[in-house]
């Protein structure tokens, strides 16, 4: 203790002579003792605000800037590294900083004359910058980071122009192992995990969890907090329409600067939560201030009834981008992250400059006279909006037939608004691709019974329009009832109010006088919003196909085959009984004898398209054959013993319709045939729990499942494969083949096709009601082959596999052991992947050292192959010595591992303990896939 007093009693005689010389104008003594000093302490604020003095003194004043600001952030209290900073922006000029950096002076000082000091110096200076205090809450759309988004940038420039700046992040979960938590211990917690960065604080709000169930959050509090300890005036700037929610809870005093979306950012956040846009609509009407980057969302929400939008660059912006270009002036001429944050300043004070309609419109004349660009001319048009409306609508139509895109198509439909020419723009706009069948639908149905009004209401849906909607449903409130509940019910969907738009569409629906009982969009929005509240029996009643004249081809069963004809049957018995017509089934046979072919033709359906193989191939060459003939818009494949359950193409044309995904997943049900060569496993079924109606979703990050896989904590089939337990959108399935020039690669094209979907598609839905059947039978490839049976038609069908892959030229990577086990496969997959997909698929790293110990342990030491495979093994290691030398240590060198002979698989009937039901399905005489995917509708009711 003694040591740390002299210790620090020395620190201030060196202080005290450093300053001396200073104040003598002795500089070069005064940096000789500050080396001294730092080799005992080369962290001091006092000595760094020292250091600056002497760098100002110099006339180098940036690198005295640079110096006090790393004061800031080791020590934002010490008084003389804030009023050196304070002094020095005073002296360049900047009195906004200066200013407030005496105020943080003389709330810390107790010396009373230099707080009158400081009280004249800031009275002199507001008659240049007439500013008050303020204080900053950054509402954050993600976690603070080295790599900043634009509300962080925001934040920290704030910061560095001498404001208190609170950066809110994103809530986090917590999961805690008692039931209740007090407000204040969470509080306690995020203000132990606060980060302090000079002015600038993050915070890190949290929700809790108990058991998986959602305990509470103090977000609400947090900012609330915040609000009513603060002196300052309060501006709280947000970014994300979600932030309207938080914002209508709040109390107090405080000003809102919404630095809103662009227009695709906006369409991106309405598919992931329908209730943004109205969010942002909110937001619009409650902040005080505008601000966007996006040269349409100005003149929208400018030429509205908001008068406080500005635009506004991204501060790293090196070069505008060809819109912005035209509003280039004052407001968007300094090009750094302060020089923005100088221009919100000057918004919250009223001094800000925004460009007048006269002005924007010159600049977009000037431009368009150089170079016609259809989406410049869209945006030139609404600058004649609310006042000279023909010419808004003529510009808007022209350019809309020149060039059709998201942004054209919603001008045009706002001049054509504007103009009161409904019909004729939406019998311009019926064949956009941009349209949904059920736009085009109902456009196409509304035409014919001459209701315009409401036809406007959809093509204001179209637009996402919202502000316009709420006022046609205040006008319409004491006039037609159905016209009335039509819009309203419509507007409830689109904002994602489920609960009040099926009760709206249920009246309309059910009366029986009511033209509008017979609207696709109606239809359409029941049956998803029944969907949505997990009411997917009763959404059947309402999901009637709806589609323009030319019908497409909704699904494609896929399914390869290669002398399997008896299972095969009943597959397509599967597959043809379903409550759903708008498919096909494609069966390509693999030169199989001519049992194949004449069971197809015996059945005699339309809806099976045979295709038989000009020459045997290997099993991926026929996948990839049977993927070519297939014509639907979603493709599942089978194999030829494994089946779709009943209710498969009905509820997933439903799911389909309502989910914005290119891939939905499910796990599927497992059936051992009573042949399967899998001892144990003969005649099994097991039903998972199934709640009856009700379906729940999921959305999986592809990279978090990838990961696991390659590590080997989870199977194989979590990976959405294009194979019994996913249904895979076209698009996709042809993105896959555009960048690797096949759809599917290597010798197993079930798993491969699991990775390389993950990989080119970063997120996927799951659903947790199966919609198929997984068979295992006698002539299953995958169990022969990796199972390595040694019963007769198990080799046969080993020696056929082998041979057409050794005819293909397919080879084995060499570092993935040649034995029959199912992590040999899965690792070849993904290599493979990581061959083709080269940037998709470069974060993800096999687990070398996992794999051969799932490997080695599976070995059987009774087996006449054990030591072949435990050289094989060994021998995959030769290119990874670190490897090599822990196997032999692990494995070589050791005994006991292994297992001792094939313990055979026994499975319990009755109730598992997560619900779920086993089954032997030879004590209900069933032996096929038909009759299982039978027995899975009786129990469940699906």
């Amino acid at each position: 203790m003694s040591n740390n007093k002299e210790m620090e009693q020395q620190k201030k005689i060196f202080k005290e002579n450093i300053e001396l010389l200073i104040n003598n104008g002795e500089i070069e003594q005064s940096k000789d003792l500050i080396r001294q000093f730092e080799t005992l302490a080369p962290y001091d604020a006092d000595i760094w605000s020292m250091k600056a003095i002497i760098l100002f003194i110099e006339g180098k004043y940036d690198e005295a800037e640079d110096l006090l600001w790393k004061g800031v952030d080791l020590d934002n209290k010490n008084k003389d590294i804030l009023y050196n900073l304070g002094y020095l922006y005073e002296v360049r000029g900047e009195f906004r900083t200066a200013i407030n950096l005496y105020w943080m002076v003389m709330k810390i000082t107790d010396d009373f004359q230099q707080i009158s000091s400081i009280k004249s110096t800031i009275k002199k200076l507001k008659m240049m910058d007439d500013t008050t205090e303020k204080k900053f809450i950054v509402l954050g759309s993600r976690e603070w980071s080295e790599v900043m988004n634009r509300p962080q940038l925001i934040a920290q420039s704030l910061s560095r122009l001498a404001f208190q700046v609170e950066y809110i992040q994103p809530l986090i979960d917590v999961s805690i192992e008692r039931p209740t938590l007090e407000n204040s211990e969470m509080m306690k917690y995020s203000q132990h995990n606060m980060r302090r960065l000079g002015f600038l604080n993050v915070h890190i709000p949290i929700s809790v969890y108990h058991n998986g169930g959602f305990l509470s959050d103090n977000y609400l509090d947090m900012i609330q907090g915040l609000i009513d300890l603060s002196d300052e005036e309060i501006v709280i700037i947000c970014c994300l329409p979600a932030h309207a929610t938080v914002l209508n809870k709040l109390t107090g005093s405080f000003k809102i600067i919404y630095d809103c979306p662009d227009e695709e950012e906006l369409e991106t956040l309405y598919i992931k939560k329908k209730n943004n846009i109205e969010d942002h609509a909110v937001l619009l009407e409650k902040s005080n201030i505008i601000t966007t980057n996006d040269a349409g969302s100005f003149l929208v929400n400018r030429l509205g009834i908001y008068k406080n939008v500005y635009l506004i660059e991204n501060g790293d912006n090196s070069e505008n981008d060809r819109e912005n270009n035209i509003f280039s002036g004052k407001a968007l001429s300094l090009n750094s992250w302060s020089s923005k944050s100088k221009e919100l300043l000057s918004m919250i004070n009223g001094h800000a400059d925004n460009l007048e309609i006269g002005i924007i419109r010159e600049r977009y004349e000037g431009l368009l006279k150089n170079k016609p660009n259809p989406t410049l001319s869209s945006l030139y048009a609404l600058t004649f909006a609310g006042t000279e409306t023909d010419k808004f609508y003529g510009l808007a139509k022209r350019a809309y037939d020149e060039l059709q895109t998201a942004s054209t198509l919603k001008n045009y439909i706002f001049a054509s608004v504007e103009a009161n020419r409904i019909n004729e723009c939406a019998e311009t706009i019926i064949n956009d691709s941009k349209l949904t069948e059920i736009d085009k639908a109902e456009i196409e149905f509304l035409i014919r019974n001459d209701r315009s009004n409401l036809l406007k209401s959809r093509l204001l849906h179209i637009a996402k329009w919202f502000r316009e909607l709420r006022n046609m449903i205040s006008e319409l409130e004491k006039g037609d009832l159905f016209e009335y509940n039509y819009i309203l019910g419509n507007y409830y969907y689109e904002n994602g109010y489920y609960n009040q738009s099926i009760m709206i569409y249920d009246k309309l629906l059910n009366h029986n006088n009511n033209i509008l009982n017979s609207s696709p969009t109606l239809y359409h929005n029941m049956a998803n919003s029944l969907i949505e509240e997990g009411r997917i029996i009763e959404s059947r009643k309402y999901a009637k196909k709806v589609t323009m004249s030319q019908e497409h081809l909704k699904f494609s069963i896929v399914i390869p085959t290669r002398n399997n004809h008896m299972t095969l049957e009943y597959t397509l018995k599967t597959c043809l009984d379903q409550e759903f017509d708008n498919y096909e089934i494609v069966v390509s046979d693999n030169s199989s004898n001519d049992s194949t072919c004449n069971l197809v033709a015996s059945i005699n359906n339309d809806k099976i398209k045979y295709f038989r193989t000009e020459q045997e191939l290997a099993m991926t060459e026929n996948f990839n054959f049977a993927i070519s003939k297939a014509k639907g818009e979603y493709i599942i494949v089978l194999g030829s013993d494994d089946g779709l359950l009943l209710h498969a193409l009905s509820t997933l044309d439903i799911l389909l319709d309502t989910l914005d995904t290119k891939i939905l997943k499910w796990d599927y049900v497992f059936y051992g045939w009573p042949d399967v060569k899998l001892g144990g496993v003969e005649n099994y079924f097991n039903i998972p729990k199934t709640i009856t109606g009700s379906i729940n979703r999921t959305v999986i990050k592809s990279k978090d499942i990838i990961n696991n896989v390659v590590d080997f904590n989870i199977p194989y089939n979590s990976l959405p494969m294009l194979y019994c337990n996913a249904v895979v959108h076209r698009d996709l399935i042809d993105k896959l083949k555009t960048i690797t020039g096949t759809v599917f690669a290597g010798t197993i094209p079930d798993v491969y096709s699991g990775f390389a979907l993950a990989c080119i598609q970063e997120h996927f839905i799951a659903v947790d009601v199966p919609m198929s059947i997984g068979g295992a039978s006698g002539k299953s490839n995958g169990i022969a082959v990796l199972h390595g049976n040694k019963d007769k038609e198990s080799k046969g069908i080993q020696k056929d596999f082998n041979k057409l892959n050794n005819k293909l030229g397919a080879t084995r990577f060499k570092i993935v052991p040649d034995i029959p086990n199912v992590v040999a496969p899965i690792a070849e997959s993904f290599l493979n992947v990581k061959q083709l997909l080269g940037d998709f698929s470069a974060d993800y790293i096999l687990n070398r050292q996992k794999m051969i110990q799932i490997c080695v342990e599976s070995l059987d030491v009774t087996d006449k192959d054990f030591q072949k495979h435990l050289q094989i093994i060994y021998s995959s290691l030769e290119d990874d010595q670190g490897l090599k030398e822990w196997f032999v240590k692990n494995y070589i060198e050791k005994s006991g591992f292994g297992r001792s002979g094939k313990t055979p698989m026994k499975f319990q009937k009755g109730f598992t303990y997560n619900g779920g039901l086993t089954l032997d399905l030879s004590d209900f005489n069933v032996t096929d896939v038909y009759g299982a995917a039978n027995i899975f509708r009786k129990i469940t009711g699906w």
